[in-house]
């Protein structure tokens, strides 16, 4: 992963991409100098116009063991992010879905989630059903009723969601949220653009990344007394196992 975010980097510098380190990696890197010691994923954020251009120059930029993965590129991509994944690797977890177990590439990979302008209000009612609408007409499980009744919906639901960013033209300036379809608490908080960028540089195990400039009151708002290590019984994995080859 580290590797990964390694070229990420170059190639954000190479283009004047601004990016952060975030979520459970931002907490690593203030809290250990680098990985969580019982992490397994790896996190970036890209503000949307910069996570577009990254998008659109990472294929010809990265190195040939490196490919973007998100729904354009591959059928059964469920998430309304993107991933670069090592195409030399497998990872083997003990939570696979159907999606996963069907992608091209299931290799190790970081996350690049794209920040849009918008308020969590207007988002909050709305991204639990978009994201179960989006995922399921994303092939994140077999043709079923709830992926029938998902298609019926999905339509009216994207009309929805391009409503909420149109209100979201004429809210603060300052507001910035996740990228509609990420349900999960965290990614439903408020952001403010002026807590991250312009971005500061700290210490990530070899490499040096880019943090949001208050990193204090961002990593508050996310985890309350982040300094705090959790008990044992809290320290959450994903991943089981990895397969490499040359």
């Amino acid at each position: 992963m580290l590797d990964i975010l390694v070229e990420v980097d170059k190639v954000c510098k190479r283009h004047n991409i601004p990016y952060w380190v975030d979520y459970g990696t931002l907490l690593g890197a203030v809290r250990h100098g680098g990985f969580i010691p019982w992490d397994d994923d790896l996190d970036i954020s890209m503000m949307e116009e910069d996570y577009r251009r990254f998008l659109a120059i990472a294929p010809q930029e990265l190195s040939e063991q490196y490919v973007v993965q998100n729904s354009d590129t591959e059928k059964y991509y469920p998430l309304t992010f993107s991933k670069v994944v090592d195409v030399k690797s497998r990872t083997i977890d003990s939570t696979l879905d159907f999606s996963q177990s069907k992608r091209k590439h299931q290799g190790i990979w970081i996350d690049i989630f794209p920040i849009i302008k918008g308020n969590v209000r207007f988002r909050r009612w709305l991204d639990p059903l978009y994201g179960r609408c989006y995922r399921r007409v994303h092939h994140f499980e077999p043709f079923n009723v709830s992926v029938a009744i998902a298609y019926l919906l999905y339509p009216f639901v994207w009309v929805l969601k391009q409503m909420m960013l149109l209100l979201s033209m004429f809210c603060d300036k300052n507001l910035r949220m996740d990228e509609f379809g990420l349900t999960e608490p965290l990614y439903a908080m408020q952001k403010h653009y002026s807590d991250y960028l312009p971005t500061k540089d700290i210490q990530f195990e070899k490499m040096v990344v880019s943090v949001p400039n208050n990193y204090d009151k961002v990593l508050t708002d996310y985890y309350g007394n982040y300094m705090q290590v959790p008990p044992e019984e809290k320290r959450q994995i994903h991943t089981t196992s990895y397969e490499f080859c040359d």
